[in-house]
């Protein structure tokens, strides 16, 4: 698969030629050379732009429910492309977390399609740990926005506390690698219990 920059060194090359071809057979200038520049540009950058290959459909044992596995790998996906997000529209160490995160829940999305009978505890990880988490970061970037200096102090707080979720997420990634359901219903229950509104 070619990557972005391969893709766009060749629709810049072939805008070129198309360049060099009009103004040497068909004697264009000005407004009309540019408009077929930049289409045949555009063209070449549509036509090589890399595009992502559907998953693999997963075959789901007995027993599991159709319906709330899908739900739990949008959840998934989409926690995955937000905090991505994030990670291009922040700088340093703040974009290096949020990719850090980007990851580790890109791969507990994997394992619950390898492992489709972890939809259980992965679905309670969800509901909890992840849904809490991505609470944080759009609380943080709302506030981000709009912040003016007096704020940066609770900024910092919040940042804190995200970064705080990190080893809870590394330790399902690791029982996720490791395939150990028990580590993985241990860590999970340890983030939903962090991660829980207090009482009262």
């Amino acid at each position: 698969m070619k990557t972005v920059s391969t893709a766009n060194r060749i629709a810049m090359i072939m805008a070129g030629v198309a360049v060099a071809l009009s103004v040497g057979f068909l004697r264009l200038r000005g407004v009309p050379i540019l408009l077929g520049a930049g289409v045949v540009y555009l063209g070449t950058l549509a036509m090589l732009w890399p595009r992502r290959k559907p998953a693999k459909p997963v075959v789901l044992p007995e027993g599991v429910d159709k319906g709330a596995f899908a739900n739990a790998e949008k959840a998934l996906a989409q926690a995955t492309e937000l905090l991505r997000n994030h990670a291009t529209l922040s700088h340093g160490g703040e974009a290096a977390l949020f990719t850090r995160m980007a990851k580790l829940v890109d791969r507990i999305h994997t394992h619950l399609r390898g492992n489709p009978l972890h939809l259980t505890v992965i679905q309670r990880f969800i509901r909890h740990g992840l849904a809490h988490l991505i609470q944080m970061v759009t609380d943080y970037a709302d506030l981000k926005r709009r912040a003016l200096p007096e704020h940066r102090a609770r900024l910092a707080q919040v940042l804190e506390q995200i970064e705080a979720l990190v080893p809870m997420l590394e330790a399902i990634d690791r029982a996720c690698i490791e395939r150990d359901l028990a580590a993985l219903e241990f860590s999970v229950e340890v983030m939903a219990q962090r991660t829980a509104p207090p009482e009262g």
